[in-house]
């Protein structure tokens, strides 16, 4: 992440200064998120992590809520053993234009190799899977 100063290189994790578009577009979370695989819907948004005016690469804030295939799901529930989110559902804070599609009563859980398998080496953040409705969180940051 490019910065000048201290107060620029600070991460802007509330996109609350200017909202960031609600997408569901699915080509660029499939380049970036190949280990979703064939997901069935993505509600998202994306904004700079950092100050936009300043000059150089930066680093983008990535929040969504991807809906797995059935059969992502089933193969992913046989590879990966799950465990509650730690803290439980503490760190699952959903931006306000995402709430909507927030699954009811999401029980989120975590697996170490499966965030690292979804995230690649280009992100860093949080990644949870609701079981029961096949639904990723993902609140990672490029880097």
């Amino acid at each position: 992440m490019a910065a000048c100063s201290p107060a620029a290189s600070a991460p802007r994790t509330d996109p609350s200064a200017s909202t960031p578009a609600l997408r569901t577009d699915r080509d660029p979370l499939t380049r970036r998120f190949p280990g979703l695989g064939n997901f069935a819907q993505a509600h998202w948004q994306g904004w700079p992590a950092s100050d936009p005016n300043v000059i150089g690469p930066t680093d983008i804030m990535i929040q969504a809520l991807v809906v797995l295939s059935k059969e992502d799901l089933a193969t992913i529930k046989g590879r990966y053993i799950f465990r509650p989110g730690s803290p439980p559902d503490a760190q699952v804070k959903v931006n306000e234009a995402l709430r909507p599609y927030l699954p009811a009563a999401a029980d989120w859980q975590s697996n170490a190799d499966f965030e690292r398998h979804v995230k690649t080496e280009a992100y860093a953040g949080l990644v949870r899977l609701d079981l029961n409705t096949g639904t990723v969180f993902l609140h990672v940051v490029s880097g």
